[in-house]
């Protein structure tokens, strides 16, 4: 089943507000603590700086394993549209559940 245009949107401001949602809770750890914390922005400057690093993989190693980083990096991306539809496969089956 291909996801609708509200579920890919949905996907979208999950992956867009996570980082948000991390610096929020890191802040929020330091004031507890009596500390200053780093920015709640921080987050979205450490994944900027993670995609700018290259990786050092060696020559030997197969073509196998030098793609498994992309999909390790696409396997959270996929979660919000699989809950969803796995959400409306369960009320398709339900005789009162109304879904459009």
């Amino acid at each position: 089943m291909v996801p609708g245009p509200v579920q890919v949107l949905q996907s979208l401001v999950v992956l867009a507000l996570a980082p948000l949602y991390a610096g929020v809770l890191t802040r929020a750890e330091a004031i507890v603590a009596s500390k200053r914390g780093p920015s709640v922005l921080q987050p979205y400057r450490d994944l900027a700086k993670l995609r700018r690093k290259g990786s050092a993989v060696s020559d030997q190693v197969p073509r196998v394993f030098r793609r498994l980083p992309a999909a390790d990096a696409d396997a959270p991306a996929a979660g919000p549209g699989r809950v969803a539809a796995q959400d409306r496969q369960a009320h398709r089956h339900c005789r009162r559940a109304r879904w459009p």
